[in-house]
């Protein structure tokens, strides 16, 4: 496993680990699938399950 890294990345693994930012859809855990808006008054779902703003 120490070499994995370095064969995938072609550079040493980094001794701390990055921080990575989140979406503001990320982080507020629901984002509509068509505006990627993350308030709404009212959620509702797509034929594939996916959250939708009531626009």
């Amino acid at each position: 496993a120490c070499g994995l890294y370095h064969k995938m990345n072609g550079q040493n693994r980094p001794l701390i680990k990055p921080k990575r930012r989140l979406s503001a859809c990320q982080e507020s855990r629901t984002c509509c699938a068509n505006c990627q808006t993350t308030t709404t008054t009212l959620w509702r779902r797509n034929a594939n399950g996916d959250p939708v703003c009531n626009a």
